[in-house]
């Protein structure tokens, strides 16, 4: 029995059909958001228990004055820092662009300052170098970040599986059509 010819809609076809299967067997239905930031920073603190350690020993009256800001509503102007900070907030200022009164004076605002304000898991891939320079420890993402690129790199390679399912069947077209043009007749 002679193989099926496939015409090139019959490779489209089946090539869009593999790829649906491969990605319906993804899940996606995966929150890609936080509702607040309050959220944001506790996934941080669970991935990252050394940053909670870090807030229970080393969080000073700068920190309990920007939460009293924070809980206030952020009304009015934030204090300002009662100690010069000595550099250690410095990358985050510079990779947030915090300049003058926005500058980072506390452990819990640089906390608070490496949450997305997009409230998007995906972004914590951004901020998270600068906090680690900061701290000088290695930051983690939280989980649902994690999650989310194993989703997005899942999807990725049902693509290229797709792709390489149609570069094979388009390259046996080309064989059997060889194989035909160097046949005897």
């Amino acid at each position: 029995m002679a193989p099926q010819r496939l015409t090139p809609a019959a490779i489209e076809k089946r090539v869009v059909s593999q790829e649906q299967r491969c990605r319906r067997a993804v899940r996606t239905q995966r929150a890609t958001t936080f509702r607040r930031s309050d959220q944001g920073l506790r996934a941080l603190l669970g991935a990252n228990p050394q940053l909670a350690e870090l807030l229970q020993t080393d969080c000073s009256n700068d920190c309990k004055a920007y939460r009293g800001w924070r809980r206030n509503g952020r009304r009015g102007p934030k204090e300002p820092p009662r100690s010069s900070g000595e550099g250690r907030f410095d990358a985050l200022d510079i990779a947030l662009e915090r300049r003058g009164k926005r500058r980072i004076t506390s452990w819990l605002e640089a906390l608070y300052a490496a949450v997305p304000p997009s409230r998007r898991w995906r972004e914590f891939r951004d901020r998270a170098p600068p906090l680690a320079e900061a701290t000088g420890e290695d930051v983690l993402l939280p989980d649902p970040a994690y999650r989310l690129e194993d989703d997005a790199r899942a999807f990725e390679a049902c693509h290229a599986e797709a792709e390489e399912l149609a570069r094979s069947l388009r390259h046996g077209r080309r064989e059997k059509r060889r194989t035909l043009e160097d046949a005897p007749l």
